[in-house]
């Protein structure tokens, strides 16, 4: 777990997005890495500003496995 002084390199991930111009919905294989690399439902919505409700929805439609 990163310290005070550590980023967490998924949310560097989310901000490089953003920098590219990411906007919800994500599209499948953008999703799919996310939560792939263990990004929690909660912290993916927190940055689209959406509801942990609409990430696991999205994922469903897409047909992307449940992470284990």
């Amino acid at each position: 777990m990163p310290n005070s002084t550590q980023t967490d390199p998924r949310e560097e991930v989310l901000r490089l997005a953003f920098l590219e111009g990411a906007k919800w919905p994500l599209g499948p294989a953008p999703l799919r890495a996310l939560i792939s690399m263990g990004m929690p439902y909660a912290q993916i919505a927190k940055h689209f500003a959406i509801s942990r409700i609409d990430v696991c929805d999205l994922r469903a439609r897409y047909g992307i496995a449940r992470p284990s």
